[in-house]
C-alpha cells in the first residue's frame, strides 16, 4: 500500500526519484528552492509524515486532558482519575476514534492509506 516504486521512479527531480523508501519523506509540497517534492506524489496518497505529525499531536492533546484535570499546582495527575466516568468515555472514545483515523481513514481523512504502519 501506499507508493509503487514506478511511482518513486517517475518523480520530475532525480533527487527524489532515487528516494528507496527507508525514511519517511517529508510532506512539504515543495522545497525550499521550489522545486517538486511531495506534489507528484499527493494525489496517490497523503504525507506518512504529516499523518505521523497529525497522530502526535492529537496523542499530546490526550495528555493534556490529564494534566488539565489538575489546576491548583497538584503533582499527581492521575489521582481521582476513575471517579469521573464521563472524563474516562470520552478519553476512551477519543483514543479509538484516533486510532481508526489513522489506521483506516485513508483519503477520505486525508492519512496515507497505509496508516502508520
Amino acid at each position: 500500500m501506499g507508493l509503487t516504486r514506478e511511482q518513486v521512479l517517475a518523480h520530475p527531480v532525480p533527487k527524489y526519484a532515487e528516494w528507496d523508501g527507508k525514511y519517511v519523506m517529508t510532506g512539504m509540497l515543495q522545497a525550499f528552492d521550489g522545486t517538486l517534492m511531495y506534489e507528484p506524489y499527493n494525489d496517490t496518497t497523503p504525507s506518512r509524515h504529516l499523518t505521523f505529525v497529525f497522530n502526535v499531536f492529537v496523542l499530546f492533546q490526550i495528555f493534556n486532558m490529564l494534566a488539565a484535570r489538575k489546576i491548583k499546582d497538584e503533582i499527581n495527575i492521575f489521582s481521582g482519575l476513575f471517579t469521573n466516568l464521563m472524563f474516562i468515555l470520552v478519553w476512551i472514545v477519543i483514543v479509538i476514534g484516533q486510532y481508526f483515523i489513522v489506521q483506516h481513514g485513508s483519503l477520505a481523512m486525508k492519512v496515507h492509506i497505509a496508516g502508520l504502519t
